[in-house]
């Protein structure tokens, strides 16, 4: 386990039959759609959520993520910024547990509709499920992450923001650490303007790591406390220009030790946040919306070992 000043550590997860680096398949370019009358506005991205489905034990093993449908305006992302960890406030949530978290001022506007959370759990002591609804609300049958006893598992989760601009987390057993990391938010979009709409693309890989993959980077495996530059704008089909951000499937594999991975703008400072977490051995993917650079490029750090 990392130390609570680090972003959540490893994870114990079901590997991917016959995956053999570090891959991204690029699933929707996010930025504005042109029209004669918004050409050159082009500032604003859109994501969907990622839907879990609940591990054996977990009491909502049927149910998945909310629709994006709860979430409407249009979409800004921003680089990833830490909101809580529970390892550090002593807010370590109990079997039937909830915690409310403001999630906006700062970075988000008090009208924001809703907001695209990377949340982890960690230090977890039995099998349970976490549920993230808005503040205010009746509690939803409905699951975001799941896990087993010593997992620390990540997911990308966008929930509409409810009363006093808070959201709030329910563990059903046992106790577990909570990790958010802010990723976006939704909010009313602009009249007369294209910002935040996307544009889907057919799945296409745009990196893969491993020697020999045939694909950009191939040969760049990262050890440990490396970062990798990957060009996102003008490959595999994302438009040359016009895009402020992507919507990616990250995936990291052949991993030598426990570590995470942070994927942030190019030429940003690299956050206190992590998009994946694994232990030696593990392959995980997870769902990652993040902003480009001004050429289009996004970095990719790995803290420890070699994926």
């Amino acid at each position: 386990m990392m130390t609570r000043s680090r972003p959540p550590g490893p994870r114990q997860s079901r590997r991917a039959a016959g995956c053999a680096g570090l891959l991204l398949g690029a699933w929707l370019v996010l930025g504005a759609v042109p029209t004669p009358a918004a050409a050159g506005s082009m500032e604003l991205p859109t994501s969907s959520p990622l839907a879990t489905a609940a591990k054996p034990g977990a009491e909502a093993d049927n149910s998945v993520e909310a629709p994006l449908s709860t979430a409407t305006g249009a979409y800004t992302a921003l680089s990833p910024t830490r909101l809580l960890d529970t390892r550090s406030t002593g807010q370590t949530l109990p079997a039937g547990g909830s915690l409310s978290l403001t999630v906006t001022g700062g970075s988000v506007p008090s009208g924001a509709t809703a907001v695209a959370l990377n949340v982890t759990v960690t230090d977890t002591s039995a099998s349970s499920y976490l549920s993230v609804y808005p503040a205010g609300e009746t509690r939803p049958l409905l699951s975001n992450l799941n896990w087993v006893a010593g997992e620390t598992v990540p997911n990308l989760v966008i929930v509409p923001v409810g009363s006093g601009g808070q959201v709030t987390f329910y563990n059903y057993a046992s106790s577990t650490d909570v990790v958010v990391d802010l990723e976006g938010y939704f909010a009313p979009e602009p009249p007369g303007t294209t910002a935040g709409s996307y544009v889907p693309l057919t799945p296409s890989r745009i990196s893969d790591t491993r020697p020999g993959s045939g694909e950009p980077n191939s040969g760049s495996t990262l050890g440990p406390g490396s970062n990798l530059d990957i060009q996102v704008t003008g490959a595999g089909g994302v438009a040359a220009s016009g895009v402020t951000a992507a919507l990616l499937n990250v995936t990291v594999t052949d991993t030598t030790s426990a570590s995470y991975l942070t994927v942030y703008p190019r030429g940003e400072a690299q956050p206190l946040a992590s998009n994946l977490n694994w232990v030696a051995g593990d392959t995980v993917a997870n769902r990652v919306v993040i902003p480009v650079s001004a050429t289009g490029q996004i970095a990719v750090y790995n803290f420890f070992g070699s994926t």
